[in-house]
């Protein structure tokens, strides 16, 4: 329930930085689609078409955005396979480095900006191989993270987490759920 904090004044980088735009809460005028085009339905960009269209828009319109929950969906876990979570990464990655010279044009840091963004993705596409107990493929993408200049701490945790037993991982979050808990209930 936190409000999002952006990067910039310039949306067009706040969407770039994060696919911030959940597509059933969008309004768009008819005009900007005949100018910009619809869905790209390429496999390039399978599994992110809104993303990459929302930075077309934001390429050449102004983009607002409301800082409020506008919508309740619900997510099933047997909504996404793990090929189409594959899939996504994939193309995100794609998207990100399609509209990286729009980056470079708008802003001074690109470069710091580009390592951290590419932190990310490969941190938030290791966690959910993680999540999943798939840890030689979770490692495989934190060192991926880990060659962007800008790596953090909770990369480098996760990534040798990846080096132990299942056993060990299933102790090690059923001690976090017990210190969250904790926390919630005031100790």
């Amino acid at each position: 329930n936190q409000k999002k904090r952006f990067i910039s004044d310039d949306m067009f980088v706040n969407i770039w930085w994060e696919d911030l735009i959940a597509t059933l809460t969008v309004m768009v005028r008819k005009g900007c689609f005949d100018s910009v085009g619809m869905f790209d339905e390429s496999k390039e960009v399978e599994g992110t078409e809104d993303y990459e269209m929302w930075l077309r828009i934001a390429k050449k319109y102004d983009v607002g955005y409301i800082n409020k929950f506008l919508a309740i969906y619900r997510v099933r876990s047997t909504g996404h396979s793990r090929s189409n979570i594959d899939r996504a990464y994939v193309s995100a990655r794609r998207v990100i480095n399609k509209y990286r010279e729009y980056i470079q044009q708008r802003v001074n840091h690109w470069k710091k900006m580009y390592d951290q963004r590419m932190l990310r993705l490969y941190f938030n596409y290791g966690l959910s191989h993680f999540c999943e107990n798939n840890f030689q493929q979770a490692r495989k993408q934190f060192r991926k993270a880990m060659g962007h200049k800008s790596t953090d701490l909770k990369t480098t945790i996760y990534y040798l987490a990846t080096f132990l037993n299942y056993g060990q991982i299933k102790l090690i979050r059923g001690i976090k759920r017990k210190i969250s808990s904790c926390h919630r209930q005031g100790f």
